[in-house]
């Protein structure tokens, strides 16, 4: 896509949309809806699974698929603020 400045046609997932078994539900629903962007979550439980290990899979899958369906993105990312009781129980 260019860089160009562009009208956003916006839909949202829902929170669990995120998942990679969830996306093949959201690409149709996009296209019902003639969106040309999708503001997705994205948790950190995701990028870090583990202490210490970063898997970037999900989000690379996310944009991979957007790009297969010319669809802009926008990440909501849920850090530490929306899971700061699983990161203080993980972390001590």
């Amino acid at each position: 896509m260019d860089c160009a400045p562009f009208l956003m046609l916006g839909a949202q997932c829902h929170n669990s949309s995120a998942w990679p078994a969830m996306l093949p539900k959201v690409w149709p629903a996009i296209e019902y809806l003639h969106a040309n962007t999708l503001e997705i979550p994205v948790y950190w439980e995701q990028f870090e699974p583990e202490p210490g290990k970063f898997d970037t899979s999900i989000v690379d899958t996310i944009i991979k698929q957007a790009r297969e369906h010319n669809v802009r993105l926008v990440l909501l990312w849920f850090g530490t603020w929306k899971t700061a009781a699983r990161i203080t129980s993980r972390y001590g």
